[in-house]
């Protein structure tokens, strides 16, 4: 029921924008009476050798950018989209169907936040589908895997989703795994692609889809009935025995891929008999670390021990300076505290001293002017009072001459 929901759906977003765009690449030309099929499978150098070397009518898988609108995206800068590969191919080799298989094969379903080591949604799984006849594959080839493996389709976190713009990523990226075998082998390995692979889809599944020889899909009497029983067959061109697939017109032909012919081996780290010696000597030389890993810990125990002695006793030695440079400060502090304590006293009361000489000297002054002033009325008083007596005399004189003046004239 979720899956039939999510195809209807599915069905209305392509019949809504059919009309509108369709599918384009940028920057890589098709070869013409090829057909392209573009998937992310995370981080897209990772899968690219996968289809190249094992998926059969591959005649190029070319990494790139894909799902977002900005039309310049480099590997530093590809905001909203996704890391693809578009996978060119041979439909009279294989065909649709048969690579979403491998698409399939070669991806994580159930984790839809990125892929394997590789977080984030540029390494996000989908499978693309440009047409309604792809559309209708692509669904019908997971809802066989749901039912073939017993899952759920809540369980697929890979949408399958239209076909957007691909842009092809830079020259440096392209056939990496060729040209950088060791890195490509390390980092394949650190990421453990090949482990979560084989955990998924189970050691014989993994194998089968990453075999050059293809000896799962042998011709043989089974797959002969298979085939005849199939309507859409158009043909069987194959010999018995030999490794074979459908492809896109319905015949059954013998199974080529590796058309680039890039030799397996050569993403090897080291040759087969390096790589037992190695097997060999590597735990013989891990017991050896550890055992001399085991005597240095003691001996770093030992001299740790002592050097924690030191370091303690040093460590007090430097308290004990700290604190007694803390006291000195104290106390000098103290000390200059008191003395400028004193020496605001001693100027307190020498300005005090001062002002008492200076009101001292005034009250002399004063005193001095008062004595005069005191002294100068005296004086005048004495004058007037000499003034006075003189008067009261002469008037006394006078009074006595008049009445002699008045007596004589009587007696005349």
């Amino acid at each position: 029921m979720y899956g039939r929901r999510r195809r209807i759906g599915a069905l209305v977003v392509l019949a809504m924008s059919r009309a509108c765009s369709s599918a384009s690449v940028v920057n890589y030309n098709i070869t013409e009476g090829n057909e392209s099929l573009l998937v992310s499978l995370g981080r897209f150098w990772r899968a690219e050798q996968a289809f190249e070397q094992y998926a059969p009518g591959v005649v190029e898988a070319v990494p790139g950018y894909a799902g977002g609108s900005y039309d310049q995206p480099i590997y530093k800068f590809h905001p909203g989209h996704s890391q693809v590969i578009l996978i060119e191919y041979d439909p009279t080799k294989t065909s649709y169907e048969v690579l979403v298989n491998y698409a399939y094969r070669n991806m994580d379903p159930f984790d839809g936040t990125g892929q394997f080591c590789d977080r984030g949604r540029t390494y996000a799984p989908a499978i693309f589908y440009e047409t309604e006849e792809e559309f209708e594959i692509a669904f019908d080839v997971l809802d066989e895997i749901v039912d073939m493996k017993n899952w759920t389709q809540e369980d697929i976190k890979a949408p399958i989703l239209e076909r957007p713009v691909f842009y092809k990523a830079e020259i440096e990226y392209q056939d990496y795994y060729s040209k950088n075998p060791s890195k490509y082998s390390s980092f394949n390995n650190a990421c453990r692609r090949p482990q979560r692979l084989k955990q998924v889809w189970g050691l014989m599944e993994y194998s089968c889809y990453h075999d050059n020889d293809h000896a799962c899909f042998f011709y043989d009497e089974d797959a002969m009935d298979m085939y005849l029983d199939d309507e859409n067959i158009t043909a069987i061109n194959v010999n018995d025995g030999d490794a074979a697939f459908v492809n896109a017109n319905g015949e059954v032909v013998a199974a080529e891929s590796n058309m680039k012919e890039i030799g397996v081996t050569e993403l090897l780290l080291v040759p087969n008999w390096t790589a037992m010696i190695i097997a060999i000597l590597v735990p013989m030389v891990i017991c050896i670390i550890i055992l001399i890993g085991v005597r240095e810990c003691r001996n770093h125990t030992k001299k740790t021990g002592e050097w924690k002695v030191e370091a303690l006793k040093e460590r007090q030695k430097t308290e004990e300076k700290r604190k007694i440079k803390e006291d000195v400060n104290i106390e000098r502090q103290k000390l200059e505290q008191k003395l400028e304590q004193k020496l605001e006293y001693m100027f307190d009361q020498r300005i005090e001293q001062k002002f008492e000489e200076e009101e001292r000297k005034q009250e002399e002054i004063y005193t001095e002017q008062q004595r005069v002033e005191k002294g100068s009325d005296k004086e005048g008083r004495e004058e007037d009072e000499e003034t006075r007596k003189r008067e009261e005399e002469s008037s006394i004189e006078q009074q006595k001459v008049e009445k002699s003046f008045d007596t004589e004239g009587g007696e005349c």
